[in-house]
């Protein structure tokens, strides 16, 4: 039996913005539902079907503690059974209207539109006979006034008969006219087709329709059943169970996904890491070992200065190692050094896409002419003991890339075609430049056999880079990091559930590949170098555009003022209790909803930029009273019960401590 020559890891993204209670549709709460039914339920699935088959499935699984917090939620499990069950309704109704046959359906369509012809007719033919009865009467009208004008105004009166005349003609002829308009785009409704073969066709796709309505609803009843039944409603536990028998390791992140590298207080990075550390140790009962850095954002460390005072602002690894967290994760070309691709491709706009000028801290000479990294290996990153690994581009544009990516494939399914009655999603991929009206009906099945095709080639290929490293590196047991957003899978593309149980299922037992998670790679596998990792991301550019620019560049400095008047707060109440303490963490977690960096992605991207800003803003303004309300230190009634709403509101983070966010600055702090 051949030896294992390096290891492979998925590494799965999960995050959602806080939605709870923040709308449903086309913005709000459906969005995390829509993920829940289509990624998260599917995912649990597949991973406890392959335990039950006797394989061993292992990946590296991001949870962010905000998404953690919502999962959670009563509500949130309330409404989740809401969602499914209007879905099946919508099905039900997609199954009565496909049961019936298409000549029955022309019958209908064709006596419906008789019936409204007939009455448009009619309606016409009165107004017709009103017409000419209102011609009637002006004449008569006409006549009774001129016999009544006065022989000495006859010249006048004439002229006056004359125009009234006139007057009355043309208005008569402008009503005619209209009535004739009106007739002519009247037509009587097309004969029913008696073209049999077409008749069949259509038929034949009726029936197709009927099978996927049907099948749509086994599949959303497998899903409300195994979130009832199977997992209890509580997929959070599913998951720390699935982390616990070792198929799992689960990352954690800043608190609401805060995009650090644009943060202005060393305050907000150690109060987002410390709140999304203790809520993933929470809810998954283990202490992290890896985190994903929102957005892969990585700020180094660099010199600043206040009040003239120079001093040093660590890097985001520095603050990891304190944690106790042991690695994180970039895109491919902060380590290579190579072009930008996936997400971080394209031309930033002006100069928000670029990084900010900062006198970064220098790197030993020696250190810095140094050889490229390669993603086959982690590196530590400048002197910590925390590991940066980059993501694999060769096995990761099979599935990000828009022009050969699987998802793409003509036989899968097509996410933006929508039935217009139920919005289910009965159609395929069909072609690259195929007009989503002409679109071809799905079929699961055909879908689900290139499913297997595609898993087969997938694991081939990370089998040949990882033996070509292997020899290249003079025998370097190296690792494969494939990282996704885990909502592409099931959300937009429908079969990538199912794609990775299948991929999962051979590698667990290739004899070439070890099947593997980051956590378990590292500690077997311990970087022996280490990297001046620039200041990056995985966003347009590489850069920070996606979440500065001309869009978005309002939101920063509102930022920077709540980071330091939290700040303030802090210091002026160091030790609060009792209702004081109950006020203090409410702002707290206004304060870290507020940093999300959804909000500015949403307004960047434009998907829901009036909601982004909205939410922005209302979190914004809650931050603000709570902050009027403590600074002064007095509370009335309605200061206690507009604490009381929007603890009701917005409640994750039950634990948060508003003391995780005391000024951290080595200079400047009072």
């Amino acid at each position: 039996m051949p030896k294992k020559i390096g290891a492979f890891s998925f590494v799965l993204h999960s995050h959602l913005p806080y939605v709870r209670r923040a709308g449903r549709w086309p913005h709000g709460e459906e969005m995390l539902l829509e993920a829940m039914a289509e990624t998260y339920i599917p995912l649990l699935d597949a991973l406890y079907d392959l335990v039950a088959e006797g394989y061993k499935p292992r990946l590296t699984l991001g949870l962010t503690p905000i998404l953690l917090e919502q999962l959670r939620s009563q509500d949130i499990w309330d409404h989740f059974e809401i969602y499914v069950e209007e879905r099946l309704a919508l099905i039900e109704s997609d199954i009565t209207r496909f049961s019936r046959p298409i000549l029955a359906e022309w019958q209908a369509a064709h006596d419906q539109a008789q019936v409204k012809y007939d009455k448009a007719v009619q309606a016409l033919l009165e107004k017709k006979v009103q017409a000419e009865k209102s011609e009637v009467d002006r004449s008569a009208a006409g006549s009774i006034a001129a016999e009544k004008r006065s022989t000495k105004k006859k010249t006048v009166a004439k002229r006056g008969k004359k125009q009234e005349q006139n007057a009355s003609a043309q208005t008569a002829k402008a009503f005619q006219a209209s009535l004739n308009e009106t007739e002519k785009a009247l037509l009587p409704p097309p004969p029913i087709p008696v073209d049999l073969e077409a008749a069949q066709v259509a038929q034949k796709e009726r029936d197709h329709l009927l099978y996927l309505a049907k099948w749509y609803k086994d599949w959303y009843q497998g899903v409300l059943d195994h979130f009832r039944n199977t997992y209890s409603r509580d997929l959070v536990a599913a998951f720390a169970d699935l982390r616990r028998q070792g198929v799992l390791d689960v990352l954690t992140s800043m608190a609401t996904h805060a995009y650090t590298p644009l943060v202005d207080r060393d305050s907000t990075v150690y109060g987002q890491l410390k709140t999304g550390y203790e809520s993933t140790r929470r809810h998954m009962e283990h202490e992290a070992a890896g985190i994903w850095l929102p957005e892969c954002g990585y700020r180094p460390p660099f010199m600043t200065s206040v009040d003239g005072v120079e001093y040093y602002k660590p890097g985001v690894e520095e603050f990891l190692q304190q944690a106790g967290i042991r690695y994180f994760f970039t895109d491919s070309f902060v380590i290579t050094g190579g072009s930008l691709v996936g997400k971080a491709a394209g031309d930033a706009i002006g100069p928000y896409g670029a990084i900010p000028k900062r006198k970064v801290v220098p790197y030993s000479e020696e250190e810095r002419h140094r050889k490229k990294g390669t993603t086959f290996r982690p590196y530590y990153v400048r002197n910590s003991n925390v590991a940066i690994l980059g993501r694999d581009e060769g096995t990761g544009m099979q599935v990000w890339s828009a022009s050969y990516g699987y998802p793409g494939d003509f036989l899968y399914r097509e996410f933006h075609r929508k039935d217009a009655n139920s919005g289910i999603q009965y159609w395929r991929v069909s072609g690259t430049k195929v007009d989503l009206g002409a679109k071809s009906l799905y079929d699961p099945y055909v879908a689900f056999q290139q499913v297997q095709k595609h898993a087969d080639h997938f694991v081939n290929l990370v089998r040949r880079r990882l033996q070509a490293y292997y020899n290249s590196s003079d025998g370097d047991y190296g690792i494969i990091v494939s990282a996704y957003d885990t909502e592409l899978y099931g959300h937009w593309w429908f079969e990538g559930i199912a794609w990775l149980k299948e991929v999962l299922r051979r590698l667990s037992q290739d004899d070439l590949v070890e099947l593997s998670n980051v956590d378990r790679y590292i500690t077997a596998h311990p970087p022996t170098e280490s990297m001046d990792v620039p200041e990056s991301s995985w966003g347009n550019g590489g850069g920070h555009w996606t979440w500065l620019n001309p869009e978005t560049e309002w939101m920063w400095p509102l930022v920077h003022d709540a980071e330091q008047k939290m700040e303030n707060i802090v210091e002026q109440y160091p030790q609060a209790e009792g209702k004081l303490l109950s006020f203090l963490q409410q702002l707290a977690r206004e304060l870290v909803l507020l940093e999300s960096s959804d909000w500015p992605f949403l307004i960047t991207t434009g998907q829901a930029k009036s909601y982004a800003e909205a939410r922005f803003k209302g979190h914004l303004a809650r931050f603000e009273r709570l902050y009027q309300t403590v600074s002064r230190g007095t509370f009335n009634d309605d200061d206690r019960h507009f604490l009381a709403e929007v603890q009701e509101a917005d409640n994750p983070f039950p634990e948060i401590d508003y003391r995780d966010f005391a000024c951290r600055e080595q200079a400047g702090c009072k």
